[in-house]
């Protein structure tokens, strides 16, 4: 006889709970500060979006000014020798075009169920 066991709400799994907040902040970073390198230039002087890109353009410039942080130096390509972290910048543009292959077949299968 098979016993099915009912599911855990997420708050009663810390650990998932937990991960799930990690997986959302980092989603948060990667579509605003992350990828903000690679916005086109046309983007940027859009009404609204040049706003976008000013004030996260700030935040990535405060953050880069406090802490001297290496990747986002390599991404903007302030360091001295760019070749240094061409990997990065490398990786940068494949988790786009992953997110953007997500992205479209998640609104494919949107479409194809409703």
């Amino acid at each position: 006889m098979i016993r099915e066991n009912p599911a855990k709400p997420l708050t009663r799994r810390p650990l998932d709970l937990l991960y799930c907040l990690y997986l959302a902040l980092h989603f948060l970073y990667t579509s605003t500060l992350g990828l903000l390198p690679l916005w086109p230039a046309e983007a940027q002087t859009l009404p609204v979006f040049g706003h976008v890109y000013t004030v996260l353009k700030g935040v990535t410039d405060e953050h880069i000014s406090k802490s001297n942080d290496t990747f986002m130096l390599a991404i903007w390509r302030l360091l001295p020798h760019e070749w240094d972290f061409a990997h990065y910048r490398a990786f940068l543009w494949f988790e786009l075009c992953v997110w953007r292959s997500r992205m479209r077949r998640a609104s494919l299968t949107n479409m194809v169920l409703s």
